[in-house]
């Protein structure tokens, strides 16, 4: 399935992205605001990538630029809690030239779109660093308000770190478009 937004296009991740996202994943311009630990060897990610694409409660999309056909990052919808109507949104725009253009925003909003109307949730949620003020900002523009500080939540570079909370529901997002 291929969702198309104003920028972007989102189509299922797949082999031929991986060895690019991890390679994104390990360096440390885009590490900095990521919660997860990059696996140290390949193995162990395509073991993960296994998983996700058997996974029926993560969805996992490939961000391409609609003008450049360039695979510049990932956007998900994981843990996906059928019952409650809820996910958790991931989003890495991979390729630092696209950084502060729009593209995550585009990304998110198109993938919000499939996951309240398709995926019939109520609620996706996501955590960000709160040094992250360039994420904060664009899921401000997005729709998603903050609902909370997670106190030291995640440790990494040696040190628990906090994370903000924060959320959207599918009538928010209804009154945006």
């Amino acid at each position: 399935m291929k969702l198309t937004g104003q920028k972007i296009t989102l189509e299922p991740f797949e082999l031929k992205h991986l060895r690019i996202a991890w390679n994104w994943v390990k360096t440390p311009k885009v590490n900095q605001f990521l919660a997860v630990v990059p696996p140290k060897k390949w193995s162990e990610e395509l073991k993960w990538f296994r998983k996700i694409k058997k996974d029926r409660n993560d969805k996992t999309f490939a961000i391409i630029d609609k003008e450049t056909k360039k695979y510049i990052g990932n956007v998900s919808i994981m843990s996906i809690e059928r019952l409650h109507k809820k996910g958790t949104l991931g989003v890495m725009i991979g390729d630092s030239n696209f950084w502060g253009k729009g593209y995550g925003t585009d990304a998110i909003t198109t993938l919000l779109a499939y996951a309240f109307k398709i995926l019939k949730l109520n609620k996706v949620r996501l955590t960000v660093f709160p040094t992250n003020k360039r994420a904060i900002a664009c899921y401000k523009k997005c729709g998603f308000k903050p609902v909370g500080l997670m106190r030291k939540d995640t440790f990494k570079a040696g040190k628990f770190l906090d994370h903000f909370l924060m959320e959207i529901l599918a009538s928010d997002f209804n009154k945006s478009l």
